[in-house]
């Protein structure tokens, strides 16, 4: 009983807020090949709410907080698809261009 009890105090801790599903799906969505479980709910989650991205994210309690904050450029820039032309990479502990 002990053990479960703990586990139960794991799985509460851990929730995952909905736009970070919605951003995993829409990454999970531009890779080929086989999905994990996992993976393939993320991307489903990401294809249900892509036709209206902007709203959903300035609608989840996430976006609420930031705009609330005073951060809603922040929740523009997340809602914004396909629209950079590079991708952060990590080197020497810092973030640069990757120029592929």
């Amino acid at each position: 009983r002990r053990w479960a009890s703990r586990r139960e105090a794991i799985h509460v801790n851990m929730v995952h807020p909905s736009e970070d599903l919605i951003g995993a799906g829409a990454i999970i969505h531009q890779l080929p090949g086989s999905r994990s479980p996992e993976a393939s709910v993320a991307e489903v989650a990401f294809l249900r709410c892509e036709s209206d991205i902007d709203s959903f994210l300035h609608q989840c309690s996430s976006g609420k907080e930031l705009i609330g904050r005073g951060f809603a450029e922040d929740v523009d820039l997340a809602a914004a698809m396909d629209r950079s032309t590079h991708a952060p990479f990590l080197a020497d502990g810092a973030y640069v261009r990757y120029n592929a």
